[in-house]
């Protein structure tokens, strides 16, 4: 074989794996499913005010909304996202010198270390390719004693899944705790649609029906019929996983 001769494959001929997601954000000009998911991670994981130059992280923020809502309530808000268009919507309308595109996978966040006294990363870690590499960069730039909050899916919804195994809740729960993190609570939000009963049509009476039953779900609905959910969990140790494995598997 020649010396000269080069390879290159598919994956680096593509570049940015997270291409597919450039455009997510073209054809939808707000937040997906409405503002009212964001009002309620607010509302129960924000109630206090911000105080002293409180910093988050919002991973996967799309087209910001998030973000504007906690800079609203006092926090110092970031938002990061591999979507060109969400970035673009996000810079007009929300906070443009706060919100910055970047492919956590493969450049990682803008951020220096430990920076953050919270880190949310809601319903994106489903959609990577490398889930570990992102809990090593959520890692990086939490403060020791900062607070995760991420989000998965329930599978019952039938959203599709790179990884099916790791997304139910006792395994993603495991896939936290062996990634150095201390799970602290487990909330659910919405539910499932095999529960409703009111169509999903574009009237308004139905959509008011709906958003209200939505509201008493996510209160009264088991964890385990709940739309998606929330694992809060701070930092129990900065180990990495992936030098623990290696050094615990080499052969001697």
């Amino acid at each position: 074989m020649s010396p000269d001769l080069k390879f290159e494959s598919s994956f680096q001929k593509e570049g940015n794996p997270c291409k597919e997601y450039r455009d997510y954000y073209s054809e939808y000009n707000g937040p997906i499913g409405g503002d009212y998911r964001f009002k309620w991670i607010c509302e129960t994981y924000f109630k206090k005010a911000a105080s002293d130059n409180e910093k988050v992280l919002d991973i996967g923020c799309g087209e910001g909304t998030l973000v504007r809502m906690l800079a609203e309530r006092g926090y110092e808000s970031y938002g990061v996202d591999a979507s060109l268009s969400g970035i673009e919507h996000a810079k007009k309308k929300n906070i443009p010198e706060r919100i910055f595109l970047s492919d956590i996978e493969t450049e990682g966040v803008p951020f220096p270390d430990y920076l953050f006294d919270c880190v949310c990363c809601f319903e994106t870690i489903e959609h990577l390719t490398n889930p570990y590499r992102a809990m090593s960069e959520i890692k990086r730039v939490l403060k020791p004693s900062g607070k995760l909050l991420v989000s998965i899916p329930n599978p019952m919804i039938g959203h599709p899944l790179i990884y099916p195994g790791l997304f139910t809740k006792r395994y993603f729960k495991e896939f936290l705790i062996v990634n150095g993190m201390k799970i602290t609570n487990i909330r659910g939000w919405g539910v499932i649609p095999q529960l409703y009963f009111i169509p999903d049509r574009q009237f308004i009476l139905f959509k008011i029906m709906r958003r209200l039953l939505h509201s008493l779900y996510s209160r009264y609905t088991p964890v385990s019929l709940s739309w998606l959910w929330v694992f809060e969990a701070i930092m129990q140790t900065q180990e990495d996983m992936y030098g623990k494995v290696a050094r615990d598997t080499k052969p001697v």
